[in-house]
């Protein structure tokens, strides 16, 4: 079931009361995980959490993005083939997927052009702030006023506003701010936004709108100038800034900065 726009009703309601409709059986609390590189598993360690919960947390085993970006997360560079989360006792595996395409969206590539960096396309049916003939300053002035528009939404794994749903987790945020500034597709695989999207750069070379990649794709964000970053996540479990200065964690664990117009 598809949710529709929740803006007006945020202001009414309790934060986690709003969302999609999801399982209470299928939703877990993760308390630890560790990896085995023979088995390409990564095991998870969970308790139970009410359907409602939100945070960077709260794993919904039937969310296929949310496993897949998941397991990017908590082993990050490792290849993960499978996930299996044991929880009362009992445990259930999931296969690990990163797309290239951006959730299948773009299967006839006919209807879809190449976009001006690699790992995008342009989407037709979208009417993004910014066009492809617009300055890059202009670019990088949607990226972040789109970007803006999201803050304090709930950090999900997996979720993406883009397939009706509420929240977004990192990679879902910055593909979903791609998509409504630019008119971007792209996928929303925290994995393959590092290995296959966008233009490597120097971070001297950095501006407003441009792509950070942390931990080689364990958290992605959008640079939003002074040493912040406009991301989903990384600690704060909403939409929020985060610091990339000298001193911070995320400064010191950045992998790529990447132009992306």
């Amino acid at each position: 079931m598809q949710c529709r726009s929740m803006l007006a009703a945020m202001m009414l309601l309790p934060l986690l009361t709003v969302g999609c409709s999801r399982n209470s059986s299928d939703v877990v609390r993760v308390t630890g995980s560790s990896y085995d590189a023979k088995t390409q598993t990564l095991y998870v360690n969970a308790t139970s959490a009410p359907e409602t919960a939100t945070g960077e947390n709260i794993l919904e085993m039937n969310d296929t993005h949310g496993v897949s970006n998941y397991a990017s997360y908590a082993a990050p560079g490792k290849p993960v083939k499978q996930v299996t989360v044991t929880r009362n006792g009992h445990s259930q595996t999931k296969s690990v997927v990163s797309p290239q395409d951006p959730d299948g969206l773009s299967a006839s590539t006919m209807a879809y052009a190449q976009g001006p960096v690699p790992g995008v396309q342009m989407d037709p049916s979208v009417h993004p702030l910014a066009g492809v003939n617009d300055s890059p300053q202009a670019k990088g002035n949607a990226v972040m006023n789109i970007a803006k528009g999201k803050i304090g939404t709930p950090y999900i794994w997996g979720h993406s506003e883009d397939r009706g749903q509420y929240g977004f987790d990192c990679s879902n945020f910055t593909a979903y701010v791609y998509h409504h500034a630019l008119g971007y597709k792209m996928t929303g695989a925290s994995k393959s936004q590092y290995t296959s999207v966008g233009t490597i750069i120097p971070r001297s070379n950095a501006k407003v709108g441009d792509l950070i990649i942390f931990e080689r794709g364990k958290h992605v964000g959008i640079y939003a100038g002074g040493d912040r970053v406009l991301q989903e996540g990384g600690g704060l479990g909403k939409v929020g800034y985060i610091s990339i200065g000298p001193h911070s964690y995320w400064g010191q664990h950045i992998t790529d900065f990447k132009r992306m117009f």
